[in-house]
């Protein structure tokens, strides 16, 4: 286990196993607990040991969802007692098999890579950076990319998260500003939805968000707006790639691409900052 990973492990244990003590006590059931690595598989030679496309990459993106839906818990072979450090393979071998750097395969035997999470979403971020943002001057830069979710807790189908689930993981798996400072992501996109909704509470309770969201271009805030973040470059918030609807506003893809290019319009004014103090 390589050296970030293993930090992120040694974060996770102590709290999984005092969260999996309350969720057994209340017999409450949920997803896997989304727990992040960075060792991958290195040319397919096995064993998730490459940590370098992160650790050498030029910008560091990290992907915000809402919360782990359809994210199964690992069934071992062996029948013994899943551990955190399952959990923390499961997403290692997901991204091994479907991140391949400047996209996300989306036709892999994997359904959940099929989601529009990832067919418009990150990979609409990922061609949107590459394309507007990079361009020419920085073609020569390395990107990468790093999906988490807002909520590292679900209960799975359409509930996703209630109150119950986020109470414990704010108190015993709290765990988001952590993973920022090992990982130290350049730029945060939280695909999180509009407005100052439940997902964005739960922004506030993981960041340190100073002021009130600044708007991008003229675009509505609640649509697409800029966080500043204590000790984050660049951080911004708009729809989620599924949205279809604003209360009663159906909302199409055109609409959500102009919000993710304010977005690169304003990450390309500030690339410079942040490769310049590297």
């Amino acid at each position: 286990m390589n050296n970030l990973t293993k930090q992120l492990a040694n974060l996770y244990e102590p709290k999984w196993n005092e969260l999996k003590q309350q969720l057994d006590a209340k017999g409450i059931k949920v997803q896997a607990p989304f727990m992040l690595g960075v060792a991958l598989e290195h040319n397919n030679q096995g064993g998730y040991v490459d940590e370098s496309w992160w650790t050498d990459a030029d910008l560091k993106v990290m992907v915000f969802g809402q919360e782990p839906l359809n994210w199964p818990m690992p069934i071992l072979d062996d029948g013994s007692q899943v551990q955190s450090d399952d959990f923390v393979e499961l997403y290692q071998r997901f991204y091994s098999d479907n991140y391949k750097g400047e996209y996300f395969l989306t036709d892999s035997d994997n359904h959940l890579a099929k989601n529009k999470f990832f067919s418009m979403g990150f990979n609409g971020i990922m061609s949107g950076i590459k394309d507007f943002v990079l361009g020419e001057q920085y073609s020569d830069k390395k990107v990468a990319y790093l999906w988490n979710n807002i909520s590292k807790l679900s209960v799975g189908g359409r509930k996703g998260v209630d109150s119950g689930i986020h109470d414990l993981e704010k108190e015993y798996f709290h765990v988001i500003p952590q993973e920022i400072e090992i990982l130290k992501p350049d730029v945060l996109i939280f695909l999180t939805g509009p407005g100052q909704n439940t997902y964005y509470s739960y922004i506030q309770e993981n960041f340190n968000v100073k002021g009130s969201p600044i708007p991008l271009a003229g675009n509505d805030i609640d649509a697409v707006a800029k966080l500043d973040i204590e000790g984050v470059s660049l951080a911004y918030k708009t729809y989620h790639p599924t949205a279809t609807k604003d209360g009663d506003r159906g909302i199409k893809d055109a609409e959500k691409w102009q919000y993710y290019h304010a977005i690169f319009d304003d990450m390309k004014e500030h690339l410079d900052d942040i490769f310049n103090n590297k």
